[in-house]
């Protein structure tokens, strides 16, 4: 016998003796000296592979402000000691190219493509759309979509491919420093849509299912073949079908989930000492609708402290087409360019007497809107003489030309003053771009924070955002609920 195979052979004797077995010193062959020392050890004394040590754990919220044309993301690092709630960095997906990042989606030989590289492939793809989120909210009927992908699927896998964006930002940013991010998202919802059951319950399960792909899945659907899109978007809603079978979802969870896109782009404005309380309009004209609201900043009760400023209560809004992109085709036929070249050069063009007449129909639009929520909003408070301290906020691309400001600065009502224009308040001191190396604090937002500032009120949790009461919860300024959470799941956190 070799010596292997009496040392093999003394190695299975001594795994029988260590398991009770009974065997006899004569049945166990001699270790020659210069064979290797074996050592037994027992199950209990036996070294145990050391745990790998967590990592500390590192907060992000991602605010995404899902547009018809561009969406704007902002991550929030929570803990930073750079702010009261840490500071929030501008993204910008397509590089240097600037932070509105295209919502342009794309079909291509059997593939779906998103954001960048989905605008690259406009001329070339077999089928593409900029304003899926108008289609998916208005519930309009599916365009030319590919095999059996409907408005909805695409709408998710869209939201999914931004979220990414929006992990792997805070994955890079943890590790730089040794941490593990856990993130979180908020989404911008129109008023009147989550005012609607069935609207909320469509954009509480597009943005669930989505984080389920994107986060817990860690899928990358850019690029993604029909069928295997299909396949995964089954899987997740059954995941998030299950969930809430487990538990129901609250009003306090989904509104973590989903926020009012104008009480987004009102946080910055909310936390200024020069906004006080009273009562306010706030109209953002985006690319493909005009979304306005009408609400009272107050205080709020809490035992017997009175919080000054303390909450919000919407009193009514109204969501509807045109937006600017209706201007951007009006000037790009009237002067024989393309809307793309038009974009940003409208407040010049509209110094034309001629360009602003032809655009004036759509101007009337916003106005239209910014009066249907003007109607809904007075029922809460009937009475003139509060409407006749009415200050207007007004966000988004619209709010840069002076024929809409001089539009909007006229009474919603003929019998009420002149609203009060509020003018911008600059951009807010922990708004910075992306540090260029681990541990360095990003340098401040230079640029303007116009179309910045919904991703920003986006980009805060739930637990920090100031108490907000929807329309249809208004009769009175009675103090909020108390809201309670007691899972990660609850906090839109990946477990």
């Amino acid at each position: 016998m070799t010596t292997r195979q009496r040392l093999g052979e003394y190695l299975r004797s001594l795994r029988t003796k260590i398991r009770g077995a009974t065997t006899s010193k004569a049945e166990v062959a001699p270790q020659p000296d210069d064979s290797p020392k074996v050592v037994a050890q027992s199950p209990k004394t036996a070294t145990r592979p050391k745990r790998k040590r967590s990592l500390p754990r590192r907060r992000y919220h991602l605010g995404l402000d899902w547009g018809t044309s561009t969406t704007k993301l902002v991550l929030r690092d929570y803990d930073s000691p750079r702010g009261e709630l840490g500071v929030a960095y501008v993204l910008r997906p397509a590089g240097d190219s600037g932070y509105r990042y295209p919502s342009t989606i794309a079909y291509d030989d059997g593939k779906v493509f998103f954001g960048d590289v989905a605008e690259k492939r406009r001329d070339s793809c077999a089928s593409w759309w900029v304003s899926l989120k108008a289609q998916f909210a208005l519930g309009a009927a599916s365009p030319d979509l590919p095999a059996t992908l409907t408005v909805t699927d695409l709408a998710v896998l869209s939201l999914a491919h931004t979220m990414r964006i929006g992990m792997l930002q805070a994955n890079r940013l943890a590790e730089a420093i040794k941490h593990e991010a856990r993130f979180s998202v908020t989404v911008g919802v129109p008023v009147v849509e989550l005012e609607e059951p069935l609207a909320r319950n469509e954009y509480l399960t597009a943005v669930r299912t989505a984080f389920t792909l994107a986060v817990r899945e860690k899928v990358d659907v850019q690029g993604i073949e029909v069928n295997e899109a299909l396949a995964l978007l089954e899987t997740a809603r059954t995941t998030v079908a299950s969930a809430d079978a487990r538990r129901p979802s609250t009003n306090e969870v989904t509104f973590n989930w989903l926020r009012p896109e104008l009480a987004a782009g009102m946080y910055w404005s909310f936390r200024s000492p020069t906004i006080d309380k009273g009562l306010y309009g706030g109209v953002d004209i985006g690319a493909g609708t005009t979304n306005a609201v009408f609400f009272r900043i107050h205080h709020r009760q809490v035992g017997e402290q009175l919080i000054d400023k303390g909450a919000l209560s919407f009193y009514g809004g109204a969501c509807k087409p045109p937006g600017m992109d209706a201007i951007d085709e009006v000037l790009a036929a009237e002067t024989g360019q393309s809307p793309a070249a038009i974009r940003g050069q409208e407040a010049g063009l509209l110094g034309r007497p001629a360009l602003l007449a032809a655009s004036r129909r759509h101007i009337d639009g916003y106005v239209k809107t910014y009066k249907a929520a003007f109607s809904e909003g007075y029922r809460k408070e009937a009475r003139q003489s509060s409407w006749n301290k009415l200050n207007i906020i007004l966000f988004g691309g619209g709010s840069k030309l002076k024929a809409v400001r001089k539009a909007m600065a006229a009474p919603p009502w003929r019998n009420l003053n002149a609203p009060r224009l509020v003018e911008t308040l600059g951009c807010p001191p922990d708004l910075c771009e992306l540090p260029t190396r681990p541990r360095a604090e990003g340098a401040p937002f230079a640029g303007d924070p116009t179309f910045l500032l919904v991703a920003y009120g986006l980009a805060v949790h739930y637990l920090d955002f100031p108490p907000y009461r929807l329309p249809s919860e208004v009769s009175d300024l009675k103090s909020l609920p108390g809201r309670h959470f007691t899972t990660f799941d609850d906090l839109g956190y990946d477990k």
